[in-house]
């Protein structure tokens, strides 16, 4: 867009910014189309423009209605001719990509829950990542996460002052304020689901780093997140990182965590020996592993090949794994 806003005046300076398309009520009204095209002024003078875009914006806090949401994680970038040579290592990315884009009309919002392009120190990348999915980015909401590879570089503006080893130190969370902001002491109260999401994973049944160490968690994370989690009753948590599907239960607060990982970066192709009983006594008990092998003829579906249905408070959650993982609430 070009355009030239009015002089904004902020109450306190050192207060977080929440960037947006544009300030006041024309622009960043909820649950309404947009229609616009991106400009670009020329050394010359003229303005070169975008064709027409459409972009339905978020529902209102609280609003009664179906809201069907695509999750996952870890999904990177490929190119359809092969031109690559440089860190191409994501090819099933475009058949998640390509999917979304088909079922565009289907669903109402994306959440990419960390490690989007795998840019290894390149911008080109990023450039790439954004291409590929400007059909879905440009009409839906398309909420991310920091990932373990977004992260690294030491300095690289964590919160955390921590130095990173080229990506895979980082943190499961950033708490730097409260969202939102107005309310806040009650806000959660009123919501029927309390839904955690992170990149990396409280616990969880087939990674072969840790399985060789007889470990089945991010032991940082359980400590420091679970017993958060048990205080505030999490119903569900959704997770990437791990290269696999899986979903884990915690039997004493009904407390499902999954892993809704499709085909993207590699997935791990094995699950691991270790007695379960023995390292996890009372904590995640394992009900669905599934360790697809990266294999074309077996990946290249749409079907959906598992489900389940949760229920909480008079509400239907309906959950649908691991090819098209996705989430439908029923009032």
């Amino acid at each position: 867009m070009v355009a030239i806003s009015d002089p904004i005046l902020f109450a306190n300076l050192k207060a977080p910014l929440y960037p947006r398309l544009a300030h006041g009520k024309a622009w960043d009204e909820q649950h309404v189309w947009y229609e616009y095209r991106m400009g670009h002024i020329l050394p010359n003078g003229s303005t070169v423009w975008s064709k027409m875009y459409s972009f339905k914006a978020s529902p209102y806090p609280g609003q009664d209605s179906l809201q069907r949401v695509i999750i996952f994680g870890d999904m990177g970038k490929a190119e359809r001719d092969g031109t690559n040579q440089y860190a191409n290592y994501q090819p099933g990315s475009l058949i998640t990509t390509d999917q979304l884009i088909n079922d565009l009309d289907n669903y109402d919002i994306v959440f990419h829950i960390g490690d989007l392009p795998y840019a290894n120190g390149y911008l080109s990348q990023w450039d790439q990542f954004t291409a590929q999915v400007q059909a879905i980015s440009s009409a839906k909401p398309y909420m991310i996460a920091s990932g373990n590879h977004e992260r690294d570089f030491p300095n690289s503006g964590s919160f955390y002052d921590t130095p990173d080893s080229g990506g895979e130190c980082g943190v499961p969370a950033e708490t730097m304020y409260y969202v939102p902001a107005d309310n806040r002491a009650k806000f959660w109260q009123k919501q029927p689901w309390l839904i955690f999401a992170s990149h990396r994973v409280l616990g969880y049944s087939s990674n072969a780093w840790l399985a060789n160490e007889g470990a089945f968690e991010e032991p940082m994370g359980r400590a420091n997140l679970q017993k958060l989690w048990q205080k505030y009753k999490v119903d569900i948590a959704l997770h990437g990182h791990v290269h696999k599907i899986s979903d884990m239960l915690l039997p004493s607060l009904s407390f499902v965590m999954l892993v809704p990982h499709r085909f993207s970066f590699c997935l791990l192709d094995r699950t691991t020996q270790v007695n379960t009983t023995k390292v996890l006594p009372r904590r995640f008990v394992p009900r669905r592993i599934v360790p697809w092998r990266f294999v074309p003829g077996r990946i290249c579906t749409t079907k959906v090949l598992d489900s389940c249905l949760l229920y909480h408070k008079g509400y239907d959650f309906f959950l649908l794994t691991p090819i098209n993982m996705g989430f439908q609430i029923k009032t």
